[in-house]
């Protein structure tokens, strides 16, 4: 039997959109304070050796993990179930399945989502805070999740 490393998924919330109501909400994308942020959440995950990237379709999501995307060299896979109003069963079997360390980019609510049922599931949360560019930095271990640590948005 082979010994498996646990592997980390990262939970991303999207970077800063602006307001809602200008544009369709499923087009709408970053706004220059989000760009900036997307910037540096491909600076601050450069070296967690990441060999999948999945997001939301929604624009805002795919120009958050774009500058990640093209530094490391991996596709970004679109996943309707990562999008608004998706709920939490999509995200968490795919966090249960990961095999390797992986970005899942997607919206407020999901994720809150996620981490309300994670922490029913009985995995403690250091914090409750889910701002815009922030992750949930998530341990898997043979397909069941061992922990959850907030990580704020990279400044």
């Amino acid at each position: 039997m082979s010994k498996s490393k646990p592997v980390i998924c990262y939970l991303l919330r999207h970077a800063d959109a602006g307001s809602r109501g200008i544009v369709n909400d499923a087009e709408r994308g970053l706004s220059k304070k989000g760009h900036a942020q997307a910037d540096r959440i491909s600076h601050t995950y450069r070296g967690s050796r990441i060999a999948a990237i999945a997001s939301s379709p929604y624009v805002r999501c795919l120009d958050t993990v774009e500058p990640l995307s093209r530094a490391l060299g991996v596709a970004v896979e679109v996943d309707e179930l990562l999008g608004e109003g998706a709920g939490p069963t999509a995200a968490i079997a795919r966090i249960e399945r990961a095999t390797h360390s992986t970005v899942l980019c997607s919206h407020g609510d999901v994720i809150g989502e996620v981490m309300s049922l994670l922490e029913r599931r009985g995995i403690p949360l250091d914090d409750d805070r889910l701002a815009k560019g922030s992750a949930w930095e998530i341990t898997v271990d043979h397909g069941t999740i061992r922990s959850a640590h907030y990580v704020p948005p990279p400044t």
